[in-house]
């Protein structure tokens, strides 16, 4: 992600799926959730907006 309009896809799309608590780090381009929901919701509603992604372990 390189731009605001770049996370603000990301959080819109993560707000769909009920997804609260978003950070994102527009400088390492990590984006960090707390959720309940399952590792695949996630990715697929990222993957919806274009992005690309990869897991990093916290």
């Amino acid at each position: 992600m390189s731009c605001g309009g770049c996370s603000g896809a990301v959080k819109r799309a993560l707000a769909k799926i009920n997804v609260e608590n978003v950070d994102i780090d527009m400088d390492s381009k990590i984006v960090s959730v707390t959720t309940d929901l399952p590792f695949d919701t996630i990715h697929q509603a990222i993957i919806k907006t274009g992005k690309q992604t990869e897991v990093v372990e916290a």
